[in-house]
């Protein structure tokens, strides 16, 4: 019997350690490094998906808003994000129009890194600026 121990209930072993080990931390650390490496990438791509998305979803939804403008006045010269939130209620905040011709207009919209814009009225949509 040890000296420190009393003798009911049994004296547990004094070399008795819990814990873990360096090996265990380390594999708990690789796995974790094998984690992040994994949903880092996904983040980032989700977000930037997120951003075209954004930025297609205000032009496209100012086109509308466009034409109405054209049937009305019989141009584009004049159409700005303002004049479409004053006279059809909706904001155009998000969006700009650097050139509107009396037969065509460029409308664009950035979000975060990404620029994407519509040359109109038949144009091509893009991913930079007018």
């Amino acid at each position: 019997m040890h000296p420190h121990c009393p003798p009911l209930p049994r004296c547990l072993n004094v070399r008795d350690e819990s814990g873990l080990t360096l090996i265990e931390l380390m594999v708990v650390f690789i796995v974790l490094a094998i984690l992040a490496a994994v949903a880092v990438p996904g983040y980032l791509g989700t977000r930037d998906r997120a951003n075209v998305a954004a930025a297609k979803s205000a032009v496209r939804s100012s086109i509308p808003a466009i034409e109405a403008y054209r049937t009305e006045n019989d141009t584009y010269v004049g159409v700005t994000p303002a004049v479409l939130t004053a006279a059809y209620g909706a904001s155009y905040s998000a969006v700009l129009i650097p050139t509107a011709t009396a037969a065509s207009y460029c409308v664009e919209s950035t979000v975060g890194p990404l620029t994407y814009s519509i040359t109109g009225p038949d144009g091509d949509a893009i991913d930079s600026a007018c």
